[in-house]
């Protein structure tokens, strides 16, 4: 298949065998873009009402934040052999680090890690391992002006081959920002070239539509 080449290729791992059933529950990733006008305590609210849902419900949840090298990484729920010890710990470190400067991002590492992060909820064939998958990014204006909306966000995009995926599963792309932010661009887009009609799939969201 080709999306599963490409997210090896682009992640440099090889596909391995599903060991647990997920297909009687649902996914759902966050990737924060933490700059200085990302609302912190509003975003960890919303982080916390995640966790607490996802353990609730036995739902998958992943949560990503770029730090340079050594990107925060917090997974609910995912792997098989993972303790929610260890995934409250992580979990602790992340907000912590949501109340610190910023953390700034890798584009190189941080498209490879979240294809690798993702590949899991893909079959072989097109379809989900999971009954659903929600991917949410919340971002701010910096990421616009550093090009990031153009260098990481539509990589990933496509190299998951969200248009086509969508066409047949309950996989949802959705893309949050502070629209009343006066540093963000008046037409943010995800990529000048317009490259396959990006601009026209991807809907962006006022980060205060999300449900806490």
């Amino acid at each position: 298949m080709i999306l599963m080449l490409m997210v090896s290729t682009l992640c440099g791992v090889e596909l391995s065998a599903q060991k647990i059933d997920r297909a009687s529950h649902n996914l759902r990733f966050v990737f924060l873009d933490h700059s200085p006008s990302l609302n912190s305590a509003s975003v960890i609210e919303r982080l916390r009402n995640l966790r607490d849902q996802a353990l609730e419900q036995e739902n998958a949840l992943i949560i990503y934040m770029p730090s340079e090298t050594e990107p925060f990484i917090v997974k609910f729920n995912v792997d098989e052999d993972g303790s929610t010890e260890k995934s409250q710990s992580d979990f602790g470190r992340l907000t912590h680090a949501l109340n610190l400067p910023s953390h700034n991002m890798n584009i190189d590492i941080d498209r490879k890690k979240v294809l690798e992060l993702m590949q899991h909820a893909f079959t072989n064939d097109s379809k989900l391992n999971y009954m659903a998958v929600r991917m949410e990014f919340y971002l701010t204006s910096t990421f616009w002006d550093l090009g990031f909306n153009e260098s990481i966000l539509a990589p990933i995009y496509f190299a998951l081959d969200v248009p086509n995926m969508q066409q047949e599963n309950d996989l949802y792309f959705d893309v949050y920002a502070d629209l009343t932010d006066e540093n963000m661009p008046k037409n943010p887009n995800f990529g000048i070239s317009n490259f396959a009609g990006i601009n026209e799939r991807i809907e962006l969201y006022d980060i205060s539509e999300l449900n806490y």
